[in-house]
């Protein structure tokens, strides 16, 4: 997610100097919520799913939109 920011920092808002309290921001967010988040998120669905591997694939993507 930093690096993301960075790079939306730089090329779409085209901002001079980064905004290092809000990449700082960014960092912790996907640190210590969004990763363990959808770390368990995936793990529930990838054991939840069952059956032939085409169809359970079809339905990991439908559970994870």
């Amino acid at each position: 997610m930093t690096s993301a920011d960075a790079l939306s920092q730089k090329l779409i808002e085209k901002n001079k100097q980064l905004d290092f309290y809000r990449n700082k921001n960014f960092l912790l967010v996907g640190t210590f919520y969004l990763g363990p988040c959808l770390s368990v998120w995936y793990r529930f669905i990838a054991n939840f799913f069952t059956g032939h591997p085409t169809m359970k694939l079809v339905k990991l993507v439908c559970a994870d939109q």
